[in-house]
């Protein structure tokens, strides 16, 4: 899903690869290709999580809704990282765009 919001003065957009909305707000869904295991997830998903804090921030303003967790999803078997800290996840990205303004 294509998703295109202005943020605090910086146009923001990007492709969500599944967005479900769902008892409590929405989940945002990113798949990766990264090769890593299990014990390497950890150090790959903190290089995504200004990608995902901005799709979470972008998505709760264009659609009024929550966003109650991000899910890195690797493709490979077991291996995903689950953000339930959302709020701070935006509020990285809002750092980050107010950096860049």
């Amino acid at each position: 899903m294509f998703v295109s919001a202005p943020l605090d003065g910086v146009l923001v957009e990007g492709f969500i690869d599944l967005l479900i909305d769902g008892p409590g707000g929405l989940t945002i869904v990113d798949y990766k290709t990264d090769d890593v295991n299990a014990a390497g997830v950890s150090a790959s998903a903190s290089q995504y999580r200004r990608q995902v804090g901005l799709y979470a921030w972008a998505v709760g303003e264009v659609t009024g809704k929550p966003v109650r967790e991000a899910v890195l999803l690797y493709l490979r078997p077991d291996v995903e990282r689950i953000f339930h800290d959302v709020d701070e996840l935006m509020a990285e990205a809002r750092e980050a765009v107010a950096s860049t303004a």
